[in-house]
């Protein structure tokens, strides 16, 4: 955060329900510190009937930019000027950025999902993937994938209609397979052999659940040798990476993806993508 805030100070949020438990706030504070910005991030816990008010409000008092969280990133669609072409297809925005008193919408979900991989040095090239959910950081994910030229991809969702809807959304532009999963049980063990990467898009192990629902995948899957991504920060090791840990993935969790999507706002907002060495030890030793 700025040590002196002025009537100069530029103000960037974030929008969601729930929202105060979002570490964005961390990430960018420092980031506007540390590269002498005079600008201000902070979280705003705005409930569903309040959000149409709430964007009128940030209009007026002509925030700089801002980010989506659930369950908003496609309610602002409508409220703004234009947006991005990945949004477009998704039919999801998670940052805005004010140009004068033009909005406009990204999708930087799809940025940090697919760097979060790179990092990892994940081979797409031939690769079959697992994506389980189907709301919008599913879309962002099945993008990225079908971006990289994903060979075969996977798609399960408890409510199937939601899978097929995505489904039938991408395949306007996109050529690459997608298959549908109506139950997990029915992919046979050939199958699940040949899968590289399976993606948690779901709420499944989230802090506050317990039992069965800390688990997204059955529990005799074997993820030996895969990649595995938890898109859940919040416990830091969900149940699904601590199975997947203990049989050998590769694991990538939420923090990754956190972190990634944030410094692509960021660059979105400033223009130039800031450092993430110095970030990463400063968010790590923040949030213990």
């Amino acid at each position: 955060m700025p040590e002196n805030i002025n009537g100069y100070t530029d103000i960037y949020g974030l929008l969601g329900y729930p929202a105060r438990h979002s570490y964005s706030p961390v990430i960018h504070n420092y980031l506007f510190k540390k590269n002498s910005i005079n600008s201000v991030y902070l979280a705003f816990e705005i409930k569903p009937d309040n959000f149409k008010e709430c964007v009128s409000c940030f209009k007026i008092l002509k925030f700089k930019g801002f980010n989506l969280t659930m369950p908003f990133k496609k309610d602002i669609i409508p409220y703004l000027d234009k947006i991005s072409r990945d949004a477009s297809i998704i039919n999801s925005v998670n940052t805005v950025v004010r140009t004068g008193d033009i909005y406009e919408g990204f999708n930087t979900d799809l940025d940090g999902f697919i760097k979060s991989l790179e990092e990892k040095e994940f081979n797409f090239t031939d690769s079959c993937a697992l994506v389980l959910g189907a709301g919008s950081t599913a879309g962002s994910t099945v993008l990225g994938l079908l971006k990289k030229k994903m060979k075969k991809i996977y798609l399960f969702n408890r409510t199937a209609d939601r899978a097929f809807e995505l489904k039938d959304r991408l395949r306007k532009y996109f050529d690459e397979e997608i298959i549908i999963l109506e139950n997990l049980k029915y992919l046979g063990s050939e199958d699940l052999k040949r899968i590289d990467l399976v993606v948690n898009c779901t709420s499944v192990g989230m802090d506050g659940l317990s039992g069965s629902e800390n688990m997204p995948v059955p529990e005799n899957w074997c993820l030996k040798d895969k990649f595995v991504f938890e898109m859940i920060y919040k416990p830091a090791e969900t149940m699904f990476l601590i199975k997947a840990k203990s049989e050998k993935a590769v694991i990538i969790n939420g923090l990754d993806m956190l972190v990634n999507q944030a410094l692509a706002s960021f660059e979105i907002w400033e223009g130039f993508f800031p450092d993430k060495k110095d970030l990463m030890e400063y968010f790590k030793n923040s949030v213990k």
